[in-house]
C-alpha cells in the first residue's frame, strides 16, 4: 500500500506517533506489525522536524527490528505484507543511508523483500566523455525538481543536497509545475536543459565546476498535456533525443 503522503506530513507537524492504518501495516494473520514513528531531532542536529522510523514486530521474536530511520517523510515509499510470513518494502534510492535491513533479511518468521527505486530521478544524461553525469532529481515532499552535476563514480545523493544552494553541484530547478521536458548533451562541457514555461526570476546556475548549462523555455507549453499530479510527465522515451540545438541557435 502507498503510504499517503499526508499521513507523514501529519507526522512530521504534530511530532506525535501516528497509530499506522490497520490495512497494509498487519500481516493477514495479525501476528506481525509495522509500526510507524515519529522521532524527535537529537540535541545539536541540524534537523528541524521529527524524521520518521519504522519498526518491525512480530509475535514469534521478542522485541522488535528497526526496518528503516531517519527518513523526513514516507513519500514514494510503499509498505505492504504480500502474505503472512513476507513484507515488501520499497523505498527511494536516497533513503540508502537510513535502510538497517537487506533484500532477503528475515526476523523471526518474517522474510523482507527491499526494492529500492530511483522514480525520483528523471533525467540521467552522461556527458560524451563518459567522465560527467547531468540528473535531474525530484523531490516528492515538496514536488520540486533540481538539476545537478556528477563525477564518475558519485552516488546519486549526496549529503549536500540538503544544504540547498549550498550544494557547489546544483544548478536550480522549479516546482513540478514547471517540468524538466528534455536534457542533453551539446558538447564536453556544454549541456542544454528545456523546461516548461517561463524563468519567474527564479536563480539559475549557468555554470558548475566547468560545466555550462543553457536553461531553454517551452512557453508554448500546454498544463494540460502535463498528467496531473505527476512530475516529469512528458519525459522522452528511452532512446529519443530532443532536437535542443535550434534553440542555441536563437
Amino acid at each position: 500500500m502507498r503510504i499517503p503522503s499526508c499521513l507523514a506530513l501529519a507526522l512530521l507537524l504534530c511530532g506525535c506517533q501516528a497509530p499506522p492504518p490497520r490495512s497494509g501495516l498487519v500481516a493477514p494473520d495479525g501476528e506481525g506489525r509495522v509500526s510507524v514513528e515519529s522521532v524527535p531531532p537529537a540535541p545539536g542536529s541540524d534537523e528541524l522536524l521529527p524524521t520518521v522510523r519504522l519498526r518491525l514486530q512480530h509475535s514469534s521474536v521478542p522485541g522488535s527490528l528497526v526496518l528503516m530511520d531517519g527518513a523526513r517523510s514516507l513519500c514514494d515509499t510503499d509498505i505492504r505484507w504480500t502474505d503472512a510470513a513476507h513484507l515488501y518494502l520499497r523505498v527511494p534510492e536516497e533513503r540508502l543511508p537510513g535502510l538497517h535491513v537487506r533484500d532477503g533479511d528475515t526476523w523471526g518468521a518474517v522474510s523482507i523483500r527491499l526494492d529500492v527505486h530511483q522514480d525520483q530521478v528523471l533525467f540521467r544524461r552522461e556527458s560524451p566523455d563518459g567522465s560527467l553525469s547531468l540528473l535531474v532529481i525530484a523531490q516528492c515532499e515538496s514536488g520540486h525538481w533540481n538539476l545537478y552535476l556528477r563525477h564518475r563514480g558519485d552516488p546519486d545523493y549526496k549529503a549536500a543536497m540538503a544544504e540547498g544552494w549550498g550544494d557547489p553541484e546544483l544548478f536550480g530547478g522549479f516546482m513540478e509545475e514547471q517540468p524538466a521536458l528534455a536534457l542533453e548533451w551539446m558538447g564536453p562541457r556544454q549541456a542544454c536543459i528545456e523546461v516548461a514555461l517561463n524563468a519567474y526570476g527564479m536563480t539559475l546556475k549557468p555554470e558548475v565546476a566547468g560545466v555550462k548549462v543553457d536553461w531553454i523555455f517551452r512557453r508554448d507549453f500546454r498544463r494540460a498535456t502535463l498528467r496531473e499530479g505527476t512530475l516529469g510527465a512528458l519525459k522522452p522515451r528511452p532512446g529519443s533525443t530532443p532536437d535542443l540545438h535550434k534553440y542555441l541557435q536563437k
